[in-house]
């Protein structure tokens, strides 16, 4: 799953939400804190390459394309990415690696 982030359109969209192996952002948009002001969302800056993005935002954006199974597989995602270090201490919010595009 990634979140395209378009910077001229000032939009985020996620895409690919069915593949839940991965999670990034990607934009020719190289600052994060541009990135959370398109995102909004509660989104925050983690560092100069990840971005902390509500997981309650992103089952809104796709939630209805999909079934409980991805609901579960989507849960399990997020304990692994917890086994990880990639969520929040409130357990809100996923890191996610910004994939600079040209």
């Amino acid at each position: 799953m990634f979140i395209q982030i378009s910077a001229s359109e000032n939009t985020a969209t996620v895409h690919e939400s069915d593949n839940l192996t991965s999670f990034e952002i990607r934009s020719s948009e190289a600052d994060p804190k541009r990135i959370v002001s398109i995102m909004g969302n509660h989104s925050s800056v983690a560092d100069d390459n990840h971005v902390w993005v509500s997981i309650a935002w992103v089952r809104q954006q796709v939630e209805h394309k999909h079934d409980a199974d991805w609901k579960e597989q989507f849960a399990n995602m997020i304990g692994y990415a917890d086994s990880k270090g990639w969520l929040n201490e409130k357990q809100t919010h996923l890191q996610a690696h910004i994939k600079i595009e040209a």
